[in-house]
């Protein structure tokens, strides 16, 4: 029965009803009228078995009349208080709020009178009891039908195809709008289903019925459980945190983080397919937002220039950023790419992504050390690189400051000989790369990248 059911919700079923019309306003005056006239027969149905009056006898008027007096001054009410004006799917409290105050003042209207009618000529057109009755049957039913109507097309926009859950970055008031916007908007293709809150925050346990979890050494199981893809963060919560430190988690764990329109954005005025692009407007935030200073902007044209139709050589090209120099260099058009390495596997790794990313572009895989001078100068010999990218080096701290010497050795004599036989074989460009990390180091490891070799011009 449940897999039945998972079955129903992942259809278009749910989909094509979320995509119905809105009713028109003389169609829910109309069912709030057969409601109310509904609720006055229930309650004159259970005042007559508790009272057990003769309605049709004595000074009262006949059910009929009663029914009518009672629906017109209903009618009015709800006429005065717009009751039917809004649109079902997207009641509020202040909807509730209107429909109780039409069925009091409905309710309460004929008992004035039937009060004025027993004082002044001694008879009572109506039993009060009655009424009261349909002032509580009549207000269930209003209320309940709105209710019902909301939570349906909340569950099939839902469930429909396509829906991602997402998480709401923060607790406080811009948080809770975008979960209130995404929660009433029918054509937003994100489900809130819970909080996070930063660990210093007041962490209630749900808001707006749903969870609250502290961002923290968990969040990402606790995401992936969820089989949540998306965060979302306001764009005064962005102001207020420091994007690259409190947004790393999730983006180191390939978790996207979502932004929306400013809520100034949101016109009232706007009618409603403006507002639906502006609700379709959440974006993902590019890794580019979170560095601290403008963003530096390369001149690819130049870069081509530079590369275009040249053997470029990297080495430790299988490393972290080695392996991006060699996707970055495959773009411009070389000759040659001349992948350096010492470790084989990530040297296959590599090679096999690269069959696959850039095909046309030649590439020549070779294990190498560079502090070996005798086995580089081999590779120099054979490629003649006109462009050297030099990535190689170690960088762990922890396992250099037990192993000093392999640091200096990589770091320190390996650049010196990548340095050496570039001037010696003129290749035009040398980029040191694996030396530039480093400003005021405290460790063996930093003072080996920090080490500066100057050969000679390189033509």
């Amino acid at each position: 029965m449940r897999k039945r059911l998972s079955e129903i919700q992942r259809s278009d079923i749910f989909s094509h009803a979320t995509n119905l019309s809105y009713m028109p306003k003389w169609g829910v005056l109309l069912i709030d009228m057969l409601l109310a006239l509904i609720a006055y027969v229930v309650s004159f149905m259970i005042s007559n078995s508790l009272v057990n009056i003769n309605f049709t006898g004595g000074n009262m008027l006949p059910i009929w009349q009663q029914a009518g007096i009672v629906m017109v001054v209903q009618l009015m009410y709800f006429w005065i208080f717009h009751t039917y004006s809004g649109i079902l799917r997207y009641s509020t409290f202040v909807d509730a709020s209107k429909v109780v105050f039409a069925v009091v003042a409905a309710a309460l209207t004929p008992a004035a009178i039937n009060g004025i009618v027993r004082y002044v000529a001694e008879r009572s057109m109506m039993l009060n009891s009655v009424l009261y009755t349909y002032m509580f049957v009549a207000i269930v039913l209003l209320v309940c039908w709105r209710v019902t109507i909301k939570l349906s097309f909340e569950y099939m926009s839902h469930h429909s195809p396509g829906i991602r859950p997402v998480m709401i970055y923060g607790t406080q008031s811009a948080g809770l709008a975008i979960a209130k916007m995404l929660n009433s908007s029918m054509d937003s293709p994100y489900r809130p289903i819970g909080f996070i809150a930063d660990a210093e925050e007041n962490v209630k346990h749900e808001l707006l019925g749903m969870k609250v979890y502290v961002k923290n050494d968990n969040i990402i199981r606790l995401l992936r459980a969820k089989e949540v893809q998306d965060v979302i963060v306001s764009p005064l919560k962005m102001k207020q945190i420091n994007l690259a430190r409190d947004l790393s988690i999730f983006l180191d764990n390939n978790i996207r983080i979502l932004t929306t329109p400013y809520f100034s954005d949101f016109n009232e005025s706007d009618n409603e397919e403006q507002n639906k692009k502006k609700i379709g407007s959440i974006e993902a935030i590019k890794v580019e937002d979170l560095l601290e200073r403008p963003e530096i902007h390369i001149n690819t044209e130049n870069v081509r220039h530079v590369i275009s139709d040249k053997v470029v050589m990297v080495t430790g090209a299988a490393g972290s950023i080695g392996s991006e120099i060699v996707r970055q260099v495959a773009k411009y058009n070389p000759r040659l790419v001349v992948l350096a390495e010492i470790a084989e596997s990530p040297l296959h790794d590599l090679s096999l992504d690269l069959d696959k990313l850039c095909p046309n572009v030649h590439f020549a895989r070779v294990i190498t050390d560079v502090r070996n001078r005798e086995m580089l100068r081999e590779v120099f010999e054979e490629y003649h690189p006109h462009i050297i990218f030099h990535a190689a080096a170690y960088k762990h701290v922890p396992l250099m400051e037990e192993y000093p010497t392999q640091a200096i050795l990589a770091n320190v004599l390996g650049t010196k000989n990548v340095a050496d036989l570039a001037v010696e074989y003129g290749a035009e460009r040398f980029i040191m790369i694996s030396t530039d990390k480093a400003v005021n180091p405290t460790n063996v490891m930093g003072a080996s990248l920090r080490t500066i070799i100057i050969p000679q011009a390189i033509g």
